[in-house]
């Protein structure tokens, strides 16, 4: 094996270590099934859903604020005018 394939190999036993170091110490949290047999959720699909009612909702209420960051972030990733923004605090 020459000199650049030992390095690899030493590379991914590092990386492959350093997984096996991480789920070796959280596998106390790694119980899914245990958490679902207690009814709680595991996922994050409620709290992403929740998240987005709530910024929806914001975005709808009558007279509803346009300007400031939020609205600058929606606008700048909704547009195809993006080279244009370079971070104005009003849009």
């Amino acid at each position: 094996m020459d000199d650049t394939m030992r390095q690899v190999v030493r590379a991914a036993a590092l990386v492959r270590d350093a997984q096996v170091t991480y789920f070796t110490n959280q596998a106390g949290r790694m119980a899914d099934d245990q958490y679902r047999a207690r009814g709680l959720d595991i996922g994050s699909g409620m709290v992403e859903s929740a998240c987005k009612y709530v910024i929806g909702a914001r975005g709808k209420r009558v007279n509803a604020r346009r300007t400031g960051p939020w609205c600058c972030v929606r606008h700048v990733n909704g547009s195809s005018r993006r080279d244009g923004y370079a971070g104005a605090s009003s849009c």
